[in-house]
């Protein structure tokens, strides 16, 4: 890892905030609306006019989906699908058990309406999720005798303070394209707004990063995505500074013509979260393993993002406090609440998981006596 002033690295993460908040301003300013009313918090629905479902758009989306993800999908028959049996594994945990009890409670609250349960009926979220998530590193711990929260129980923990910062700024750019909105949410104020919702973002890294952990377990993902081409041009900073380039592009498309940038809300900020690595001297893993022509940690990440986005809209269709989907172009064959293309966007969102959560591990091993007091657990 390169060295990097301290003060340069303040500078770079300054210039990534004020482009991801200012972009999409910078459109809606040039299409001529009034960036006011996309700052109001709680934000209310806007009413944004969609281009009804359109065969050509849908045609097109899906042709772009195959052609981009298809080498990576019918490697999925390459390998074993089922993990190694370990030696002496452990049984399934006591706190596993107690997390499945958990979610088929909060499963069920989420899901009904009992009339005792009714000032709470909106708060199912953060439980049924945080619930799930421990599942997940127990099904993990079984399995491999490992697991994120219990050898990685630091960088387990900080996923959920980041993760809520994360999902806020996706919040953020939803307000320009207004792809989802929630209902159920009843009368709160600014702050009680603020801070459930901050307590339900808080699961979304942990949740996708517990996936792909449980994904890379199986020889199918593990082994099956090395061998691609090498990728030398996906290095170097001028790349990524043209990339960045792109990035603040697509902000500025959010706002100015959200009816055919909104794609882009899951792409840009993945280029600028690299571009701000790059120049500030660091090289992702996933990056450099990339560059060899490894894409394990990429596809991983992809799907587990996917596999929780299946979770996503399903506990979503039921409950109390949801959100509804305003796709242009595409608004047919739903798969719960979702428009079937819709969960493309999944893919590269999983990724932009995978890229910030991945620096918080690596900023954790670079602190002093790290190394030393985790080198038997790693």
């Amino acid at each position: 890892m390169s060295y990097c002033k301290p003060w340069r690295t303040g500078v770079t993460g300054f210039l990534l905030i004020l482009v991801l908040f200012s972009g999409p301003l910078v459109g809606v300013i040039l299409s001529g609306g009034a960036p006011g009313s996309y700052l109001e918090f709680p934000p209310t629905t806007l009413q944004v006019a969609q281009p009804e479902f359109s065969w050509v758009t849908f045609a097109g989306i899906l042709f772009f989906i195959i052609v981009t993800t298809w080498p990576f999908w019918r490697r999925l028959t390459r390998e074993r699908w089922k993990p190694a049996i370990v030696e002496h594994a452990p049984s399934f945990p006591w706190w596993g058990w107690v997390a499945l009890v958990g979610v088929a409670g909060f499963w069920i609250l989420a899901w009904t309406r009992f009339d005792w349960f009714a000032p709470l009926q909106r708060l199912t979220f953060f439980p049924l999720w945080f619930c799930f998530i421990i599942v997940l590193n127990a099904v993990a711990f079984r399995k491999s005798g490992r697991s994120l929260m219990t050898h990685r129980p630091l960088y387990f923990g900080l996923l959920f303070p980041v993760s809520a910062i994360f999902w806020w700024i996706f919040e953020y750019l939803n307000r320009y394209v207004n792809n989802w909105y929630y209902t159920g949410v009843g009368e709160i104020g600014p702050w009680q707004y603020f801070g459930e919702s901050t307590l339900a973002f808080s699961t979304v890294l942990p949740a996708v990063m517990s996936v792909r952990y449980l994904l890379l377990l199986m020889p199918v993902f593990s082994r099956a995505y090395t061998g691609f081409p090498t990728i030398s041009w996906l290095l170097p900073v001028r790349f990524w500074s043209a990339m960045g380039l792109v990035g603040l592009l697509g902000l500025i498309g959010i706002g100015w013509i959200p009816e055919l940038s909104y794609p882009l809300v899951w792409i840009a900020p993945g280029l600028l979260w690299v571009t701000y690595e790059r120049w500030t001297g660091h090289i992702n893993p996933m990056l450099e393993a990339a560059a060899r022509g490894n894409l394990t940690l990429i596809w991983s990440s992809a799907i587990a993002a996917l596999v929780c986005g299946v979770f996503w809209e399903m506990w979503n269709i039921y409950s109390k406090a949801q959100w509804i989907y305003n796709i242009p172009g595409v608004e047919r064959f739903y798969l719960f609440e979702m428009p079937i293309l819709g969960y493309a966007g999944y893919l590269p969102f999983g990724v932009t998981c995978a890229l910030v959560s991945s620096r918080i591990l690596i900023s954790l091993t670079d602190m002093p006596g790290w190394r030393a007091a985790n080198s038997a657990q790693h």
